[in-house]
């Protein structure tokens, strides 16, 4: 027990009254009682709400340590960047529906997304584009295109060039699982 209250930075308090510590330290303390008994399974609600982000991390770190000794985690949050560090698989869930499960990897990468600069915009750019992906967003001569399973980069720029427009730059547009999350739910709707 003396090894948890260090290293939940709570075992200077530890003869305090539970209703005397902040919101972060009653967090940890319930994330102290959920991991004591090195359980074999760990069901956690929030497990970082109302942490500052050294404790965010170091939760996250133990959470870790323990999957990576064979405890299987089931972790429920709204904060999906932390999913993606912390959970290998999600479900994403919409009003108690099940909208979508699956690797994060794979989740993430179902929006193959690149952006990609032009040196201007010609008519039909956008038409051209549309028949290998979906443009998601024009933020001037810049593009956020989502490719359809089968094509390439590649297959980008030899659009643009039959359209005679110069490419500035391509680079991968890393989509969060939050980006998914919404897309799906939009989708839904």
């Amino acid at each position: 027990v003396d090894e948890l209250l260090h290293r939940m930075g709570l075992y200077e308090d530890r003869n305090r009254m539970l209703n005397e510590y902040s919101r972060g330290m009653q967090q940890r303390v319930a994330f102290a009682q959920a991991i004591i008994g090195e359980p074999k399974i760990l069901i956690l609600d929030e497990p970082t709400a109302g942490l500052d982000p050294i404790w965010r991390k170091e939760i996250r770190s133990i959470i870790k340590e323990m999957t990576n000794s064979g405890c299987a985690a089931l972790i429920s949050s709204h904060i999906l960047a932390e999913i993606e560090l912390e959970c290998d698989r999600a479900i994403i869930i919409d009003k108690g529906n099940t909208i979508k499960e699956g690797k994060i990897d794979e989740l993430i990468s179902v929006g193959r997304q690149y952006s990609v600069v032009v040196s201007e915009f010609k008519r039909g750019l956008i038409t051209g584009i549309e028949k290998i992906g979906k443009v998601i967003e024009i933020d001037g001569n810049k593009l956020r295109i989502e490719l359809k399973p089968g094509y390439s980069p590649q297959d980008i720029i030899e659009i643009v060039n039959k359209k005679k427009v110069d490419i500035v730059s391509i680079s991968i547009f890393k989509v969060a699982l939050e980006d998914i999350f919404s897309e799906l739910v939009k989708e839904k709707k």
